[in-house]
């Protein structure tokens, strides 16, 4: 029987990029098997459980949870015709998701941009409670203005104090 080669941690996080923390998660949830373990009971892998690494990084870099990982692996190294649809059907629905989640990022950027553009567009003596940030319900400390009558309530949302 040929030797087998073996690879250290060391060697799997250098080929892979993985960190030793997500080596023992993917063991941990059954992604990957050591091919055995030295004698002071380090983790080695041979070059199958290697390529399933780098396949599960992949897959990671494509936005891929670990709870899909098992069908991933099992239709990815399937690389058959038959497992092709299956495979098609998993990236597919991962490519909505990561639509909606750009569509989302989006959206939050515009709301971002628009509180940025607003809060700064006033002079610091001028407070203006804007409606996102805002949970006083009209009166808030940050709207008492000093009034010409030296009263110092609370002005209403919108309301001109001098007038």
């Amino acid at each position: 029987m040929a030797d087998v080669e073996l690879f250290s941690v060391s060697e799997v996080r250098r080929r892979t990029g993985l960190s030793r923390k997500a080596l023992r998660l993917y063991e941990e949830v059954g992604l990957v098997e050591p091919a055995g373990r030295t004698d002071g009971g380090y983790r080695l892998y041979d070059a199958g459980g290697l390529q399933r690494l780098e396949l599960v990084r992949r897959a990671r870099a494509l936005g891929l949870h670990l709870r899909q990982m098992p069908e991933f692996l099992d239709v990815a190294e399937g690389c058959c015709e038959k497992s092709q649809p299956e495979l098609l059907s998993i990236l597919e629905e991962q490519l909505a998701e990561t639509r909606q989640r750009m569509a989302d990022l989006r959206e939050l950027d515009d709301t971002l941009q628009s509180q940025l553009e607003r809060l700064t567009a006033t002079d610091g003596a001028e407070h203006r409670c804007e409606e996102l940030l805002c949970t006083c319900g009209g009166t808030c400390t940050g709207d008492r203005e000093r009034r010409d009558d030296g009263n110092d309530e609370p002005a209403a949302h919108g309301a001109n104090p001098a007038g």
